[in-house]
């Protein structure tokens, strides 16, 4: 199976946000690809707004179908990306469903997404009402009589970065990215027991994408824009003006195919007379080296040739006074990589620097890479991430480094409001909104019992023997209880013993980590055992010392003495079995099963007399009405695009003449012609 992809769930459609989307499973076809949404109250009078994304792999999608339950509506568009508004057919519907129809080239497609979805209803006198569609997560409500000190919240899937260090630079590859699972809004349902008040902190890690470059970018200094491979800023347009060689732009992948030039923007402070440019390439192999680039100060594109040494060049222009720099890779280095599903193909170029040089071949507001890492950066009460819960909004402010938001770290969110926020019983929605540069790490509500809670301290233990099924955890004697905790997930099949032989209390600790109560004294040597694994160890051990015997029996043969006693005769079944296998094909297929069973029994009767033919046409009847079923439903398999063929009369009476044959067979035998005693000696 490829990646696994939870942002690009269907709950990316509705979060309101253009740079998530909602895309098909890439295994089966675009087309007949589908997303409904299923509504707590039916809709009447309403309108639907979709935006196709436009970024789903392989031809475009061009007609899609809008379904409900009174009818359906045909949407044809020429670009993707933009939105769609179409009135959803008269009358009330519990659902609405939004089907990939056709592909711009014929084709059934390869992914269909949606990057935006919204309904709208009217009500009798024109106003428009929204209606909300959100995804949220239930949180499991507390026992009864239970006073709940803090919410600690911890966020879905945060993703995975698409660059990572190497000794001498950064890696980058599109396939290792993975987006964070809630990349837009942060949502909880609470179980509030009884009224209470919280004091809210959010934790909040750097989002990749051009919005975190713009929070990060040096001020007065330089900068680059352009499309690449991976969103992460370590490997984007950012990277080929931040001022450090081991990080470098890759351009997009497309543009292998076709060798299109890709296209760097070099963005400067002010207007200034540009003569010369240099170029960096990347310290490894990947991205490949440009050998050709064509740099426009504005007055016409400059080819010159770069060489393949690797090292840094400096490129003489027609000197110009300008503010934009624009330079293209007109030709590079084949590299030949492997992708995730095993196939060569060929890898894209890319630059670590791009400096703009002036009249004097000195550089121009170049970045200073190690003195940005230190900068601080603020983001105030007006531009945090917001939260809100029972009717409260509660800005808040961050104060981080650019080396921190770089490294991935997490970054406390501070409110700025000290006033506790008043939680009313019942069910109550925590929604936290981070902003375009960061997403939610997690989240903390607590109470004002929160300072009653004991506090401990974690003491590493000691092991000794240390296998998959026994382990020894040595632990100093205490005057109080304590809780040995292994961070390894729950298993009902491990059991942990004391020195003298009792048994400790399994327990539950952090929600998944397996834990047992020790009591207070000296435990002694704690022995961890997996009970199943001797019983499962017991059981091949068993298995094994069989094969011989097995063996033997297989090749052992006796001398049987010919006793002449006659054959034994087999069991005839009567015509009472031909009663029972026509009811069965009356319960399998109604009157069709009576009719197909009562043929495969009147043609045995027929040829009861010709036991070779017989069998031939049993055999073939069976066996091939099996194969012919299962060609038959190949083509048309389940969830095809032209339907799923598996209810369909011909498959169902192939399967059901194999069937038929079959059974008939067993009620209705051939005459017996085997040798037996002669009639004569019979007496």
């Amino acid at each position: 199976m490829p990646d696994v992809a939870p942002a690009t769930s269907a709950a990316a459609a509705i979060d309101g946000d253009s740079a998530t989307a909602w895309v098909s499973n890439a295994l089966q076809a675009a087309v007949g690809q589908w997303l409904q949404v299923d509504f707590d109250h039916p809709v009447a009078n309403a309108v639907i707004t979709l935006t196709p994304s436009a970024t789903a792999v392989g031809a475009q999608i061009r007609r899609i179908l809008v379904e409900t339950a009174t009818g359906s509506t045909t949407l044809r568009f020429d670009e993707a990306g933009k939105p769609l508004t179409a009135a959803l057919p008269y009358g009330e519907t519990p659902w609405v469903r939004v089907t990939a129809a056709a592909a711009d080239d014929g084709s059934a497609g390869v992914q269909f997404g949606i990057t935006d979805l919204a309904i709208t209803q009217y009500d009798a006198s024109g106003f428009a009402h929204p209606v909300q569609l959100h995804h949220t997560v239930s949180v499991p409500g507390p026992p009864a009589d239970s006073t709940i000190a803090r919410w600690d919240l911890g966020s879905e899937l945060l993703g995975r970065p698409g660059c990572a260090p190497a000794p001498d630079s950064v890696r980058c590859a599109a396939s290792m990215a993975l987006a964070p699972e809630e990349p837009v809004n942060f949502s909880r349902t609470l179980t509030v027991p009884r009224p209470t008040t919280v004091t809210p902190t959010v934790w909040v890690r750097p989002r990749q994408g051009p919005k975190l470059a713009d929070l990060i970018a040096e001020p007065d200094t330089t900068r680059a824009h352009g499309d690449s491979d991976v969103l992460d800023v370590l490997g984007s347009a950012y990277a080929a003006t931040d001022g450090d060689p081991a990080t470098a732009w890759t351009a997009p992948q497309r543009v292998v195919q076709y060798k299109s030039p890709p296209t760097l923007t070099l963005s400067l402070p002010r207007p200034t007379e540009v003569a010369g440019l240099r170029l960096l390439p990347s310290r490894s192999a990947l991205p490949a080296h440009p050998t050709m680039v064509a740099v426009d100060l504005g007055d016409g594109p400059q080819v010159r040739a770069v060489n393949h040494d690797g090292e840094p060049q400096t490129l003489s222009l027609h000197p110009r006074v300008t503010d934009t720099v624009t330079v293209s890779l007109l030709d590079w280095e084949d590299i030949i990589d492997r992708n995730a599903l095993g196939f060569d193909q060929l890898k894209p170029p890319g630059l670590a620097e791009v400096t703009a040089l002036g009249a004097d071949l000195s550089p121009i507001a170049p970045a200073d890479a190690v003195r940005n890492r230190s900068r601080e950066i603020t983001v105030d009460c007006e531009h945090g991430p917001v939260i809100a819960v029972a009717g409260r909004f509660v800005h808040t402010s961050i104060r981080t480094t650019v080396g921190a938001l770089l490294d991935a770290e997490p970054v406390a969110a501070l409110p700025c409001e000290d006033e506790p926020i008043s939680l009313p019983p019942g069910q109550q929605e925590l929604l936290i909104s981070p902003g375009a540069e960061f997403v939610v790490d997690g989240a903390q509500l607590t109470a004002p019992g929160a300072a009653e809670l004991p506090t401990t301290t974690t003491v590493p233990a000691s092991t000794g023997v240390w296998g998959p099924s026994r382990r020894e955890v040595r632990t100093p004697a205490s005057a109080r209880s304590r809780v040995l905790v292994i961070p390894e997930s729950i298993n009902p099949g491990w059991v942990a013993r004391t020195g003298s032989g009792a048994r400790l209390t399994a327990v539950v600790v952090n929600g998944w980590q397996q834990g047992w109560v020790v009591p207070a004294g000296d435990p002694g040597t704690i022995t961890l055992t997996f009970a199943p694994n001797s019983v499962y160890r017991s059981g091949l051990a068993f298995g094994l010392t069989l094969l011989p015997a097995l063996a033997l029996l297989a090749f052992w043969r006796r001398r049987r003495k010919d006793l002449g006693h006659a054959a034994v005769r087999p069991w005839v079944p009567g015509p009472l079995a031909a009663v029972a296998v026509l009811a069965a094909g009356a319960a399998i297929a109604g009157a069709a099963g009576v009719a197909v069973v009562g043929a495969a029994l009147a043609l045995r009767y027929v040829l009861r007399d010709r036991e070779r033919l017989l069998g031939w046409i049993t055999v073939g009847l069976s066996a091939g009405g099996l194969m012919l079923a299962g060609a038959v439903l190949s083509r048309h398999p389940w969830r095809s695009v032209d339907g799923y063929a598996g209810h369909s009369a011909s498959v169902q009476l192939l399967a059901l003449i194999s069937l038929a044959v079959l059974a008939a067979s067993v009620s209705m035998r051939a005459r017996d012609r085997s040798p037996g005693l002669d009639p004569e000696q019979e007496t």
